[in-house]
């Protein structure tokens, strides 16, 4: 992890954390399977063969359940039921203990989301350093509240109880990148380099 300049504010830098999301995993030859899984034409909506590769590409072991739901979330943008089921059947579980995972983990989405995904942290020392004004700039600044998408389905707006950034708070994520020591002014400026990408 690396901590890189990225918005500066009269001397004041907020911090973005580049994080490697690779995950390097084993592959594992599921000779029960002939190696690969094949899903019904009832579970294609998103099924399709990229999502496939990605499912057989973990094998059937269920500890690749976790890094498996992730590169799935990554690829479509969120873990249907479709894909759930899928994910079961090629671990050999059930979907309420795939459904489970996704649910308990708060960075799995089980519901289509916006492009760019803001999570803002409240826990109690992001509070104290002002997390609640940057939660209203950033409400301001796209026109929604917690828990909504902007109706071009460019940003959805989250808090989340702790990003584990206490010491660069307040900090908020935009999808994997990571900013910290916010001040509300920061807000449009950040927010801008995301429409800019579009």
């Amino acid at each position: 992890m690396v901590f890189a300049p990225r918005v500066e504010d009269k001397g004041t830098a907020a911090f973005i954390l580049h994080r490697q999301m690779n995950i390097e995993s084993q592959t594992v030859h599921d000779t029960t399977y002939g190696g690969a899984i094949h899903v019904s034409s009832s579970n294609s909506d998103h099924a399709d063969s990229a999502v496939m590769t990605i499912i057989n590409k973990y094998g059937c072991d269920q500890r690749n359940m976790l890094p498996l739901l992730h590169e799935l979330q990554a690829e479509v943008g969120y873990l249907s039921p479709e894909i759930m089921e899928a994910v079961a059947e090629r671990l050999g579980t059930t979907v309420g203990q795939v459904h489970g995972v996704a649910t308990f983990y708060s960075l799995f989405s089980t519901e289509p989301k916006g492009r760019y995904v803001v999570r803002l942290c409240d826990s109690p020392p992001c509070h104290i350093e002002g997390s609640k004004a940057v939660l209203e700039a950033v409400k301001a600044e796209l026109g929604i509240s917690e828990g909504e998408t902007t109706e071009d389905g460019m940003f959805t707006l989250e808090t989340v109880s702790c990003l584990g950034l206490c010491g660069v708070g307040p900090a908020m994520m935009v999808n994997d990148d990571v900013y910290g020591n916010l001040k509300p002014e920061m807000i449009p400026h950040i927010l801008a380099g995301y429409r800019e990408e579009n």
